[in-house]
């Protein structure tokens, strides 16, 4: 089934990315972007992404000197990952861990994404078009295109630019006249666009929910923090390769990437002409069908206890063995999945393992209910999460 358009938007400049392309043309896009996530990229990227995650650590250390330690660690989260999506994307940051400030495009990106649920309203009921639009703010949709606009220039900087930095334009530069596997400009522009907000927002919501389901499981944090602290003598000992071998840290992040799946909602499908038979039910052709993940993540037909959060069903506790564990695709399943996913996997492991062996973290009362308040539009719209930050017991 193909996918369903209406829940697909054109990026702002009018070209498709991969997300919503044609099996031709996501097949010859993904077999050139994938270059630069294979596992040998992301080991040379490495450099990049520690740049910035040791920048996030300095930084935050600071804090506990001031505002009494307590700050809004989402916000620290979104600027750090913005900064490495960035940098790996065009060869520069936004500047958002060194000016403690979200750039002014991604709040005018996050305000369009947010808007978008309007859009599929008037899909399927035309006339409320009119009174949808009066309700968007224009310059959201004016945000929408300065922000493509300023993609489209950083991506033509890049393009001219000669360097062999271990960053995503460099695979795509040698490898763009493999078996005819060619972007044009405008593609290139699309599904960077993408990137930002998957390579940012996504692995910034997952690291704001992690946080946030340790802090209300203390033993969980205390067994994490054990293990990472004994692993490791010293900051510089925390690299990907390390904090892939971390067992029970790989286990904290599968489980929160069920608890609080990064796209909670489905990826919708449009049933093809003459209609189609799905799990026993026939389902008319043109209707949209999709698999959310929060709901088939929380079944109890899928998961035991699936509202507590236990990192060991992901280690072999035999009290587990029932999960359906195929059934947590967080990353997506087929040739659609997510291209970014190891890098994804080893930024989420290097900024936790760096955050807890560096600090303790307390989550301040406001916070208690933080999960309560997460909304789904489009992509998740997460409140702020206010923690306490003190310097660990490491030397």
């Amino acid at each position: 089934m193909l996918k369903d358009p209406v829940w697909y938007p054109l990026p702002g400049n009018g070209v498709p990315s991969i997300l919503m392309a044609n099996d031709k043309d996501h097949s010859r896009g993904r077999r050139l972007l994938s270059h630069a996530f294979s596992s040998d990229a992301v080991a040379n990227q490495e450099v990049l992404v520690q740049k910035y995650v040791d920048a996030f650590i300095s930084r935050l250390g600071e804090i506990p000197l001031r505002d009494n330690g307590i700050v809004d660690i989402q916000e620290w989260f979104r600027w750090t990952t913005n900064d490495i999506t960035t940098d790996l994307l065009f060869g520069k940051p936004f500047g958002c861990l060194e000016r403690l400030e979200t750039h002014e495009h991604m709040k005018l990106l996050k305000y369009s994404i947010e808007s978008e649920r309007l859009y599929y309203i008037t899909a399927y009921f035309p006339w409320t078009k009119a009174l949808l639009n009066l309700m968007i703010d224009q310059k959201i949709l004016e945000g929408r295109k300065a922000f493509y606009d300023w993609v489209g220039e950083q991506t033509e900087q890049r393009l001219s630019g000669e360097t062999q930095r271990p960053d995503f334009m460099t695979y795509w530069l040698r490898n763009s006249d493999t078996g005819g596997h060619v972007l044009s400009c405008e593609e290139i522009v699309a599904n960077n666009g993408l990137i930002i907000v998957a390579g940012s927002d996504s692995t910034a919501n997952t690291l704001t929910s992690a946080t946030y389901l340790l802090l209300r499981n203390p033993s969980v944090m205390e067994k994490l923090a054990d293990e990472i602290r004994q692993l490791w003598n010293s900051h510089d000992e925390i690299t990907f390769n390390a904090v892939s071998k971390a067992p029970y840290l790989s286990a904290v992040v599968s489980e929160t990437l069920r608890y609080v799946p990064p796209a909670a909602v489905g990826f919708e499908r449009r049933v093809g002409e003459g209609g189609a038979a799905i799990s026993g039910y026939a389902v008319p052709e043109g209707t949209a069908v999709s698999i959310s993940a929060w709901p088939a993540y929380h079944a109890e037909r899928n998961f035991r206890d699936p509202d507590a959060f236990v990192p060991e069903r992901w280690l072999g506790d035999p009290q587990y063995e029932g999960d359906n564990f195929a059934g947590c695709q967080p990353f997506s399943f087929g040739p659609r999945n997510c291209v970014g996913k190891n890098l994804a996997y080893a930024e989420l492991r290097l900024v936790l393992a760096k955050l807890i062996w560096s600090f303790d973290l307390e989550l301040m009362a406001q916070s208690h209910d933080w999960l309560k308040r997460c909304r789904v539009m489009t992509l998740w719209k997460m409140p702020e999460l206010f923690v306490k930050v003190r310097g660990s017991d490491q030397p």
